[in-house]
C-alpha cells in the first residue's frame, strides 16, 4: 500500500514538473514591457466590439473570435501583460484579443509598441539584423522595424527561387523567417484598416489648388473622393484622349493619395458584406474598392462611399471619448449585423461570444481532473468502500 502511494506521489510530482517546464521554458522570464500612456479600453466598448460581425476562413464570426485567433498566431497566446506608465505611476494591465485588435484599428502608435510577435529562434532575428533579447522572447513592431527591408529582400529572393521549381523546400530557419514575414504583413494589414480615416486627404501639396476652408470640409475626407472617383476617372480618361485642359495637380494628388490609402487597407479587417446578393466574400474597404474598379454599378460605389464615411465617423467618435465611441460603434455593429441577417449569415455571432466567455472547455477540464484524482485515490486503495465504488464504475 505504501509503495502505491509513493508511486502515485512521484507520478503527480513529475507531471506537475513537466507541465511547469513546458509552460515556463517556452518564454524568457522577465518583467512585462512598459508602454507609456497606455490606457485600458472602456468595458462597454469592448463588449460591443466583441460582437461586431466579420468574416474569416469563409465563416461569419464575432470580432472577438477573429482577434483571438490572430493574436494567437502572432503572439502565441490570447492575452498579453504590459505595464502602463503614466503620471500616476505604473500599472500592470492584461490585454485581451479584442482590446489588442482595437489598438491596431484605433491606436496604432500604441499598438506598434506592444510585444505582439513571439520569436522562438533568435537566429531568425540575426539574419535580418535585429539584436536578440534572448533565445526566445516577444518583440514589438517597432523593435522589428529595422529589419523590414532585409526581410522583404529575403522574401523576394525566396520567391524567385521557388518559381518554376516544384521541388523547392525551405529549411527550418527559412520557414521561421517566412512565418515572421507573413505575421508582419498581417499586422500591417490590420494597421491599415482605418488609416484612410485617421488622417486628412488634403496636405500641403494641395495648398495651391484648395483653400483652407475646403481643406477643412468634406473635401479632406477619403469618403468624398471615393464617391466621386468613378466620374473623375471618366473625366480624366476623356481629357487625356482629347487633349483637353490639364486637371489641377491638387485633384490628381487627392486621387493618388486616396488610392494609396485604399491599397494600405487592402489587407485590413474583413467586415464589409458583399454588395450584391450573389457575392460570398466579406472584405476590407481596400479590397472591396479594388473589386469595384471594374464595376460600373453606381449603387455599389454609393455603398462603398457610405461604408467609408461610417468608418471615418468611428474614428471621429473615438477621438470624442468612450461614450460617443460606444454609441457609434454600436450603430456600426447593428448595421453590419442587419446586413448579415439579410444574407442569412451571422446568426451565431452572439452565442459564440457567450460560449467563449463561459469557457465551457476549461471548466469541464477542471471537473475532469478532479474526477481523475478521486478515481486514482480509489485505485490506490481498492479494498476500501471508495475503492470498490471506483472499480464498479
Amino acid at each position: 500500500m505504501v509503495a502505491r502511494w509513493v508511486g502515485f506521489g512521484l507520478a503527480l510530482v513529475v507531471s506537475v514538473a513537466v507541465g511547469l517546464i513546458a509552460v515556463r521554458g517556452g518564454m524568457k522570464s522577465g518583467a512585462p514591457q512598459e508602454i507609456e500612456g497606455y490606457a485600458s479600453w472602456d468595458p462597454a466598448v469592448v463588449e460591443i466590439a466583441d460582437r461586431v460581425p466579420v468574416q474569416s476562413g469563409g465563416r461569419v464570426k464575432p470580432l472577438k473570435t477573429r482577434a483571438g485567433f490572430l493574436m494567437l498566431q502572432l503572439h502565441g497566446a490570447r492575452s498579453m501583460k504590459i505595464v502602463s506608465r503614466g503620471e500616476e505611476g505604473a500599472e500592470k494591465l492584461r490585454i485581451g484579443p479584442t482590446e489588442w485588435l482595437l489598438d491596431l484599428l484605433f491606436r496604432p502608435d500604441l499598438a506598434m509598441q506592444l510585444p505582439t510577435f513571439r520569436i522562438d529562434n533568435s537566429d531568425v532575428l540575426k539574419t535580418i539584423g535585429i539584436e536578440a533579447k534572448g533565445r526566445r522572447d516577444r518583440y514589438s513592431y517597432q523593435e522589428l522595424s529595422a529589419g523590414f527591408d532585409r526581410l522583404d529582400a529575403w522574401a523576394q529572393k525566396v520567391q524567385r527561387r521557388s518559381q518554376g521549381n516544384p521541388d523547392f523546400k525551405m529549411d527550418r530557419e527559412e520557414q521561421e523567417l517566412s512565418s515572421l514575414w507573413q505575421n508582419l504583413k498581417a499586422f500591417q494589414g490590420m494597421l491599415g484598416t482605418l488609416e484612410f480615416a485617421r488622417g486628412g486627404v488634403m496636405e500641403e501639396a494641395l495648398a495651391d489648388d484648395v483653400d483652407e476652408e475646403a481643406a477643412a470640409s468634406e473635401l479632406n475626407t477619403a469618403s468624398y473622393w471615393i464617391g466621386v472617383m468613378p466620374d473623375l476617372r471618366q473625366r480624366l480618361a476623356h481629357s487625356a484622349a482629347h487633349g483637353e485642359e490639364k486637371v489641377p495637380d491638387g485633384i490628381l494628388y487627392a486621387i493618388r493619395r486616396v488610392e494609396q490609402l485604399l491599397y494600405r487597407a487592402y489587407g485590413g479587417l474583413e467586415w464589409l458584406p458583399p454588395y450584391s446578393p450573389e457575392g460570398e466574400t466579406w472584405m476590407s474597404l481596400g479590397r472591396r474598392a479594388g473589386e469595384l474598379i471594374q464595376d460600373p454599378d453606381p449603387a455599389h460605389w454609393q455603398l462603398l462611399t457610405r461604408d467609408a464615411r461610417n468608418m471615418e465617423e468611428l474614428v471621429e467618435a473615438y477621438r470624442s471619448g468612450p461614450d460617443a465611441f460606444a454609441t457609434r460603434l454600436e450603430a456600426w455593429r447593428a448595421d453590419l449585423a442587419a446586413r448579415a441577417a439579410e444574407r442569412g449569415e451571422g446568426r451565431m455571432v452572439d452565442s459564440e461570444v457567450t460560449y467563449y466567455e463561459r469557457n465551457y472547455f476549461l471548466n469541464a477540464l477542471v471537473f475532469f481532473l478532479l474526477g481523475f484524482l478521486l478515481a486514482a485515490l480509489g485505485w490506490l486503495s481498492p479494498h476500501t468502500r471508495w475503492g470498490k465504488v471506483c472499480l464498479l464504475y
